[in-house]
């Protein structure tokens, strides 16, 4: 979908991209060799906001899928786009797993025998069952992102509307599994950071959150693209739709 006229500004953004992740990941290599604690913590928060947006925008896409409307139409593909990155988070994820020790009491046994909540909680709370829980959820969510992908491609080149039922079919209970299995990995890659730390709120609060920063980024996006053919007029049209002009 992206048009010739814009595809020389997102190859410039793309090239910038790249050069500032090299810097970045220059400056961890240093960070990690300087204090390697607080590496693991900064690449943590950063990796879950980075996964928060992927996430979001899979949200949103399942919606748009579900519900219609002419608004999903513009951010459809930014959305798709944003949804397959989810391999690279999952690769992402691996320095991560290398640095539990350093992030989590629960794996320094010390911590685990004079607290008696992780005593308890030491058979949901390891590095098997992390690791596995992991790759469960992200094998989930890469399976969903793609399915979503291929038959919206598909969609765009026939006058069938099976590919169309198909992803109502599948965003309805992904949908529903979205917020359940984000619970689930919330609970293990943060709330786990303390150990007497409970909330309900605050796992409902990232996924609005992540939801929130995804409607951000397709604003931002548009903003950025509104002037350029032919999102120009697409946009246009939309905003006088919801203006009911």
């Amino acid at each position: 979908m992206t048009p010739a006229a814009v595809q020389p500004r997102l190859s410039s953004l793309q090239s910038n991209a790249l050069v500032i992740g090299i810097a970045g990941v220059a400056l961890s290599v240093i960070g990690l060799f300087a204090d390697a604690r607080q590496f693991f913590i900064s690449y943590l928060v950063g990796w879950l906001f980075w996964l928060g947006l992927t996430l979001g925008c899979l949200g949103l896409l399942m919606i748009h899928h579900l519900t219609g409307g002419r608004w999903g139409f513009v951010l459809r593909r930014p959305f798709e786009a944003a949804a397959m990155t989810l391999p690279l988070m999952t690769l992402l994820f691996i320095p991560i797993c290398f640095g539990l020790h350093r992030l989590y009491q629960w794996k320094d046994p010390q911590a685990v025998a004079a607290n008696h909540a992780m005593q308890h909680r030491s058979v949901y709370m390891n590095t098997p069952a992390f690791i596995i829980r992991a790759a469960v959820f992200f094998g989930f969510w890469i399976l969903v992102v793609v399915l979503l992908n291929k038959w919206s491609f598909q969609q765009d080149s026939t006058t069938s509307a099976e590919p169309t039922r198909k992803l109502r079919t599948l965003s309805g209970p992904g949908i529903v599994l979205y917020p359940v299995l984000a619970t689930f990995v919330l609970v293990d890659w943060v709330l786990s950071l303390e150990p007497d730390w409970f909330s309900t709120m605050f796992l409902v609060l990232i996924v609005i959150g992540q939801m929130l920063t995804a409607i951000t980024f397709g604003i931002m996006l548009l903003a950025w693209l509104h002037g350029s053919e032919p999102l120009s007029g697409v946009v246009s049209s939309v905003q006088f739709y919801h203006l009911g002009m």
